[in-house]
């Protein structure tokens, strides 16, 4: 469902849209005075180490603020393909993708991008893509509300979060809703080109002069009725003949379409906004046990808009007492999101995480499990459930690393996700002291991130398996280039000094060994001094 627009302004609007589309593009801080801490952060680091993947990337820019969306997604494919850690690179290929209305690959790319921090920016193009095409499906709405619900509680001041509600709006078709996002964005970032997108978006509500056409309409008509009728008294061999009802009843009709919108229209006082006083929210929560609040699930189908309210609802007041670290109470918020939309993984994979952060290791991992078998599952997902396995004391069951080795298979299968899955893989290896695993994801590594310190650790862990000195020496000299934590250079070098033969660890000691001897000869010449001075069978000196 959609919003209805007027048809005389579907033209306007459209290229008011258009509009916003193009204020958004040159303005994706393009330029790196206007680029958010974080994605300058990813610039600087791209122009020291993938220098190729950063022109690529502002060429990228350049085409997605001239509307040239196909090139500009190729451009920043490829840029994504040089720095496969760059989550700027991955959130401007999800927009571009969306744009063009590719949605599956936008998603996929936005999950990347969320893989790594998890930024607002992130969370808003992640909801834009979802939210890109065809009406959402109540798995991503639910995956769409939670994290327009997270970039609103992370970055309250910032306008990423309601743009991303103003999304959610226009898919639902309700008005209130977007009204209420764009009183928000006018608020708190007026100027903001996101702002002018969703006010583009806002169908324009009807002028005082649309009232005032009508009443005019009808007392012109009517004032030409009477006139009609006086002029056929007094000249009726002049008169013509009098319009037939039905075109006086057409004439009226007319005039009277522009009466329902501007008698009906809301005043613009601004709308109440989720997680406040007096929002609208059709399902009320029980705080005390939000699972016993979750409609019935035939609701998203019949009622999406009442259901989308619930949703962001829950997931507001979820967000809220995560971010004061209340994880009992946001568990149970989370708790009743699974319940709500249990075929999608977002609500399990915040229970992973906030189980995690409570020391709860059997209850994270349960649900870690349950979110990489879900929809809507993202890469960050994986890593968890991965790292959750291995923080596991004692050895790890067959069963698991059966489990850990599928994970690893799914994530190959992607170009995008292969780095990170020989990085897990590289993980487990070392937990397992695997020679077979650490020689197949350290190969990959040190094709894609060769000066990465955890490669270089990887490759270090694997020559020590094997015994290879001289591979474990060269793996500590790329620490040294690479300025690892001198901690971490120095345990190398000394886990390294204990596979060398032990001559050659004795000669690389030879002045302690020198300097031990001289004092070892020098108690017994001193000893044997004392010996002959006080003669065969006299009391030893003490």
């Amino acid at each position: 469902m959609t919003l209805a627009l007027p048809k005389g302004q579907v033209g306007l609007v459209a290229l008011l849209a258009l509009a916003g589309v193009l204020l958004a593009a040159p303005r994706v801080d393009s330029a790196a005075s206007t680029r958010a801490y974080i994605d300058q952060r990813d610039v600087d680091r791209m122009a020291s180490r993938e220098p190729r993947a950063l022109e690529l990337l502002l060429q990228g820019e350049q085409a997605l603020a001239s509307g040239k969306l196909e090139e500009a997604a190729r451009l920043f494919s490829e840029a994504a393909t040089l720095a496969p850690e760059r989550a700027l690179v991955f959130r401007r290929k999800c927009q571009a993708l969306a744009e063009l209305g590719r949605r599956t690959e936008a998603v996929e790319a936005c999950n990347k991008a969320l893989s790594f921090v998890g930024s607002p920016m992130d969370l808003r193009a992640a909801v834009g893509a979802l939210m890109s095409g065809p009406p959402p499906t109540p798995t991503e709405l639910a995956s769409a509300a939670m994290m327009a619900e997270k970039a609103v509680h992370v970055s309250p001041d910032q306008p990423w979060g309601y743009a991303a509600r103003c999304d959610i709006a226009v898919q639902l078709g309700d008005r209130a809703l977007l009204e209420a996002c764009v009183e928000e964005l006018k608020r708190r970032a007026p100027n903001h080109y996101e702002t002018k997108r969703a006010q583009a978006l806002l169908p324009a509500r009807q002028s005082a002069w649309a009232l005032a056409l009508f009443w005019a309409t009808i007392v012109f008509f009517g004032a030409l009725a009477v006139a009609h009728q006086l002029y056929g008294h007094w000249r009726q061999f002049l008169a013509k003949p009098p319009p037939s009802k039905a075109a006086v009843t057409a004439l009226l009709l007319g005039a009277s379409l522009l009466l329902p919108r501007a008698v009906t229209a809301a005043p613009d006082a601004p709308l109440p906004t989720l997680g406040t006083p007096g929002a609208p929210v059709e399902y009320p929560i029980n705080d005390e046990d939000p699972v016993s609040s979750v409609p019935p699930p035939d609701v998203p189908n019949k009622n999406p808009i009442g259901f989308g309210y619930f949703l962001m609802e829950v997931s507001s007041r979820a967000e809220k007492a995560a971010k004061v670290g209340d994880y009992p109470r946001a568990i149970k918020y989370f708790s009743a999101i699974a319940k709500a939309v249990p075929e999608n993984a977002a609500g399990f994979s915040k229970l992973c995480e906030l189980y995690e952060e409570s020391g709860k290791r059997d209850l994270a991992l349960a649900n870690c499990e349950i979110a990489v078998n879900r929809e809507g599952v993202k890469l960050e997902d994986y890593t968890r459930f991965v790292r959750v396995a291995l923080a596991k004391e004692g050895a790890l069951e067959p069963e698991w690393v059966k489990k850990l080795d599928a994970v690893f298979a799914h994530l190959h299968k992607s170009e995008d996700t292969r780095v990170t899955a020989a990085l897990l893989q590289c993980e487990l290896g070392v937990r397992l002291e695997d020679v077979a695993r650490l020689e197949l994801c350290t190969k990959l590594l040190d094709q894609k991130l060769p000066a990465d310190p955890k490669t270089i650790s990887f490759s270090w862990a694997l020559a020590i398996k094997r015994g290879d000195l001289a591979q474990a020496e060269a793996a500590v000299a790329r620490a040294r280039s690479a300025k690892m934590p001198v901690a971490a250079i120095e345990t190398m070098s000394a886990a390294t000094d204990q596979i060398r033969p032990w001559w050659t660890r004795a000669s690389k000691h030879w002045k302690q060994l020198l300097g031990g001897a001289f004092v070892a000869l020098g108690v017994a010449g001193a000893s044997l001094l004392l010996r002959r001075r006080n003669g065969p069978g006299a009391t030893p000196i003490i």
